[in-house]
């Protein structure tokens, strides 16, 4: 009871950090396509990932976010883990076990994320 406090704990002051340091967002839904009808990657990626994990495939769409974060570490992409995270902390226990997934692996991923794009801020993403 108490490890899963403070797992809980962890994964929200990482959320925070991570919304902080990319300024407010707008949580609303998901446009794939921009303003000039091209298509948005971040947007198209962040919807791909909720079609993931609505099937239950979390595993695989925290692999495709890192895949894809790995291979160009853009701004965009840093939105994206920080809302495919909100998603999975919102999560009952229940849906994450059916899916073989943990809140711990949520933190984690977290953290992996703040590796690799940096915890000073939106400067070290230049």
């Amino acid at each position: 009871m108490f490890e899963n406090d403070y797992i809980m704990r962890q994964i929200e002051g990482l959320t925070r950090f991570l919304a902080k340091v990319l300024m407010q967002k707008d949580m609303g839904s998901t446009d794939v396509i921009d303003e000039q009808g091209h298509l948005d990657p971040g947007n198209f990626l962040l919807y791909r990932l909720q079609g993931m994990v609505g099937q239950g495939a979390i595993n695989e769409a925290e692999d495709l976010l890192f895949d894809t974060i790995r291979a160009e570490p853009r701004e965009a992409y840093l939105k994206v883990a920080i809302d495919f995270y909100s998603l999975l902390q919102g999560m009952e226990d229940d849906a994450l076990k059916t899916a073989d997934f943990t809140r711990q692996e949520i933190a984690e991923g977290l953290r992996d994320v703040r590796a690799i794009y940096g915890a000073d801020g939106p400067d070290a993403l230049v």
